[in-house]
């Protein structure tokens, strides 16, 4: 999936089972996008970061690029 997406795998953070919002909050991210509810509330309710479900809307890439031209 991320070679189609054109991402590197350097950029790639498996958490394993770890809570998302524990990697999110050392770093300086715009927004996180993810398909967890769970994950997504609190990555908004414990750190700086926006996040973004992904899971059953497509209302979310429009949600990113706001974000980025925020910032």
């Amino acid at each position: 999936m991320a070679d189609g997406l054109g991402i590197k795998r350097k950029h790639i953070q498996f958490m394993n089972m770890a809570d998302k919002y524990e990697f999110v909050l050392t770093k300086n991210f715009i927004f996180h996008l993810d398909d967890d509810w769970v994950e997504v509330n609190m990555i908004n309710s414990k750190t700086k970061t926006q996040g973004i479900s992904c899971f059953g809307t497509s209302g979310w890439k429009n949600k990113c690029e706001k974000q980025l031209q925020k910032n």
